[in-house]
This record gives C-alpha cells, sequence and structure tokens, in this order.
C-alpha cells in the first residue's frame, strides 16, 4: 500500500473511532453530537466505498469498522430516546 492510502485511512479510521468515544454532556446536546457523528460516519461511508479497491483488505476493514461505529451511534441515540423518557 502506498503512503497515500496509508495517510487518507487514518481520518476514516479517528473518525469512526471518535463516534464511538462521544459522551454525555445532556439529552439534547448529546444527541446532537451523536447525530452529526452518524451523518459524518455515512460520508466516510461514502468516501470509503468509492475508493480505490485494493486486494490488501482495509478497505474493506474500514468499511466494516464504520458501519459497527454507525451501529454504536444509533444505539446511542436511542438509548438517549429512552433516557429522556
Amino acid at each position: 500500500m502506498s503512503i497515500r492510502g496509508r495517510t487518507a485511512a487514518w481520518p476514516v479510521a479517528a473518525l469512526a473511532f471518535g463516534a464511538l468515544l462521544l459522551g454525555p454532556t445532556g439529552a439534547a446536546a448529546r444527541q446532537g453530537h451523536m447525530r452529526n457523528a452518524l451523518d459524518h460516519l455515512k460520508q466516510a461511508r461514502s468516501t470509503v466505498k468509492s475508493a480505490k479497491f485494493t486486494d490488501s483488505g482495509h478497505r474493506q476493514r474500514a468499511l466494516d469498522a464504520i458501519e459497527r461505529a454507525i451501529k454504536q451511534v444509533n444505539m446511542g441515540i436511542e438509548a438517549g430516546r429512552e433516557d429522556d423518557d
């Protein structure tokens, strides 16, 4: 893999990891941040999907990580809704 390819993977990995680490800061703010994280993750997924295919499997692993992050953020949003009830 070229240095350019490795460099391009860092923002995606950082975004996915950061979305998992968002902590509660109040119901309204938490949901706003979580929804923003979800939007960014969906954009990252689209960007990675359009990236050049490689045989090394990094693209697919990045997509898998993004999908897991999206699932966790959705679960967090749902938990926030339940907490607000």
